[in-house]
């Protein structure tokens, strides 16, 4: 049941409309009446309406301290003296990116007894709100990792938020190689409302390969068994995108913006994610969030890393022109794949869908496979991130991973396809020398001849982690739901 007072909104008298998920403010002046010339005036049109999802505090402004807010909780009788201030996400159709806003609400001369009881209905209905959202956080930060401005993004945009939103944080700031890893070892997290990771793709994966071993760990469960049903990891997870590659934020929240992830995490709405597990050796490799690969992306990564490391950061630079010379290896390969289909079933007149397997089996020449647990294109072909993964636009192959094949390629198709993959382009994946599958899993054999043994045949990458197997035999499967993550997204 609604109710319609009379306040004013950032000095403008207004009746205030409070709904059971919505306060909505109109302009007085703007009544839903004939305007001069005869034509209906839409009030909608100019009303403001404000989810309790989307508020971040409630906060009351003493006029006689100017620029003082105070939690409304502690002062449950307003004066005419005073105003209250409401901090709340701001949203703009069509992009991903929020941004933080206030609105100001004061009593009107004569209506001050409209004004109490507004605010007591809307802070009653933001308790409930606060309710379901985080309390106490560990953030734990890669202060190198990108532009090196994590410090700098925690300190003037995360913490003050956070602050306004009564949101604790124990922060945990890496000193060393591998040292997150170390400390979520022994580190209690479950007694923690979430988990906030702030870097890139590296730093997702190394903390994300902790939290599953443990979980199974805890659970009794085998995770070197690539048939074993794995548990969910419980505590949510949030990326703040700090690091050089971001692609796991982006698929998330649709942008690689710091204050929008702040947002997510503020708003408290947990949705579960995908993330892909690799096999060799009888043993896991590695859990992946972001992409695995193999052949020229592990080997683009070794050779970085092991033969042009004195170029430092110039090393990636000089890459395109190694491949030039060297050229970009080829290998046979067989591919088994447990593709999902959907089918139609009828049960007299009504009818539902339902799930059938089909293996596929491929033998072809390849330069590179790379995989991820998300799609990339829609079900028309377009390559949108933000409208693949986050917004309901792929439905046909919800669930599965996206598998491109590459057959033989040279060097100018190779830096021309990477090209555009970082534009974003349609045409990305539409060439000759690609083949695109959507499927559960994937077993995937390069076949050397007799006495041949390939180190490069023996790498993959995990999220850009290169990893060394004895063998060059991998599989890999996708699991739905791993993962419990602070976003307010749809999951397609």
């Amino acid at each position: 049941m609604s109710v319609r007072l009379e306040v004013k909104s950032d000095g403008i008298l207004c009746y205030c409309t409070v709904e059971d998920d919505t306060v909505v403010l109109l302009p007085k002046t703007i009544e839903p009446c004939p305007d001069e010339k005869g034509s209906s005036v839409d009030a909608a049109d100019h009303s403001f309406t404000l989810a309790f999802d989307d508020i971040i505090a409630i906060k009351k402004e003493d006029s006689t301290c100017t620029g003082s807010t105070e939690s409304f909780v502690d002062h449950p009788n307003p004066s005419s003296s005073s105003s209250t201030i409401i901090h709340y996400i701001k949203k703009v159709p069509d992009d991903p990116k929020w941004s933080h806003a206030t609105v100001k609400i004061s009593p009107s001369s004569e209506k001050e007894c409209d004004y109490k009881i507004i605010l007591e209905k809307v802070q009653a209905k933001f308790d409930k709100v606060v309710e379901t959202r985080p309390n106490k956080l560990l953030v734990l930060m890669n202060p190198i990792g990108g532009k090196r401005q994590a410090r700098t993004m925690y300190d003037t945009v995360m913490t003050p938020l956070f602050e306004l939103a009564n949101i604790s944080c124990h922060l945990i700031v890496s000193e060393r190689p591998k040292h997150l890893i170390e400390v979520l070892k022994t580190y209690d997290y479950k007694s923690m409302d979430g988990i906030v990771m702030m870097g890139g793709d590296g730093t997702f994966t190394e903390i994300i390969n902790v939290l599953m071993r443990k979980t199974q760990e805890e659970a009794g469960v085998d995770y070197n068994d690539p048939t074993a049903k794995l548990q969910r990891v419980s505590t949510p997870l949030a990326v703040i995108p700090t690091g050089t590659g971001n692609g796991v934020a982006e698929g998330l929240i649709g942008c690689q913006d710091v204050l929008t992830a702040t947002l997510h995490v503020i708003r408290g709405k947990i949705r579960t994610n995908r993330i892909l597990a690799t096999y060799a050796d009888s043993r896991l490799v590695g859990y992946s969030g972001c992409v695995f690969g193999i052949g020229l992306a592990a080997d683009m990564m070794y050779i970085a890393d092991k033969k042009l490391r004195w170029l430092k950061a110039a090393r990636y630079l000089a890459l395109p022109f190694v491949f030039m010379l060297r050229g970009i290896r080829h290998t046979e390969a067989e591919f088994t794949m447990n593709i999902r289909k959907r089918i139609t079933m009828r049960d007299g007149s009504e009818q539902h869908e339902e799930f059938v397997f089909e293996e596929e089996k491929i033998n072809q020449e390849t330069s590179m496979v790379m995989s991820w647990p998300f799609q990339l294109l829609d079900d028309a072909g377009h390559f949108n991130l933000f409208k693949s993964c986050i917004r309901n636009v792929t439905r046909k192959h919800n669930g599965d991973m996206f598998m491109v094949i590459y057959e033989r390629m040279g060097w100018l198709q190779m830096l021309q396809h990477f090209r555009d993959l970082h534009a974003r382009k349609d045409g990305a994946f539409e060439k000759d020398f690609i083949k695109i599958r959507r499927c559960q899993s994937i077993k995937i054999r390069l076949k050397e001849k007799p006495g041949e043994s390939s180190i490069y045949n023996r790498l993959v990458s995990i999220d850009g982690e290169l990893q060394e197997c004895e063998n060059p035999e991998y599989f890999v499967r996708i699991l739905d739901g791993a993962l419990n993550l602070f976003c307010s997204t749809d999951l397609v």
